[in-house]
């Protein structure tokens, strides 16, 4: 984990007009992972742990909410990666602590990354990739083809965990999507899950944020 300066920042994101309105105000917190840097600034990747507090407006209807989010952003040189595997979930395990997975493959499933962060309000976390693993047990039915042409199977159900550096597992999750998934993000999609597992020897359950990119069988 890498310390920002300890300054607030502030985002705000507004949509208005429409039949799904919302306001949001983001607070960063110094809590960051840089999760991928190449060499030669070909690419970099941080998220950043925010609180968020604002107000969901659907058909009419006002809903406050908060809790805790992150803010992602990335450079890149305009070069294409040989990635063909991407995943990357997050999940609150409460009003303090969030836990982010990245799998990364390149050709052939050689590891680009494979890394469970687990970061808090108050604590800058750690980093594991022991004892990792990703699978899916089920895909859903119907193979998803994306406006450019690929094809690929999106998970139904799954499961992650990772073990700390004495081997002692940290986080194993049963999620299943909520059959949400969107395509838009770079070349795949994002959804939701309902998860239930077990962090650091406590049951935990709730729902997770998911992207997916699998282009392997092309």
């Amino acid at each position: 984990m890498k310390k920002l300066r300890p300054w607030c920042l502030r985002f705000t994101l507004c949509r208005e007009g429409h039949r799904f309105n919302l306001e949001l105000t983001l607070t960063a917190s110094d809590k960051v992972a840089h999760f991928a840097r190449l060499a030669g600034g070909l690419y970099d990747h941080w998220s950043v742990l925010c609180q968020y507090r604002g107000q969901l407006e659907l058909e009419g209807r006002k809903t406050d909410i908060g809790g805790l989010c992150t803010f992602e952003y990335a450079r890149a040189a305009k070069v294409n990666l040989p990635f063909r595997f991407f995943t990357y979930q997050i999940i609150n395990i409460d009003s303090c602590t969030q836990v982010l997975l990245t799998e990364v493959l390149g050709p052939l499933g050689l590891e680009a990354q494979r890394r469970v962060y687990v970061r808090g309000l108050n604590d800058h976390g750690a980093v594991y990739g022991r004892g990792f693993d990703f699978t899916v047990q089920e895909f859903e039915s119907t193979v998803s083809i994306t406006p450019n042409g690929h094809s690929m199977r999106l998970p139904k159900i799954f499961s992650w965990r990772v073990e700390d550096e004495n081997g002692e597992e940290v986080i194993a999750i049963e999620g299943q999507s909520n059959g949400d998934f969107n395509y838009g993000m770079t070349a795949g999609h994002a959804g939701s899950y309902q998860y239930r597992g077990c962090f650091r020897g406590r049951p935990v359950e709730g729902t997770g944020y998911i992207e997916y990119i699998d282009l392997r069988g092309q």
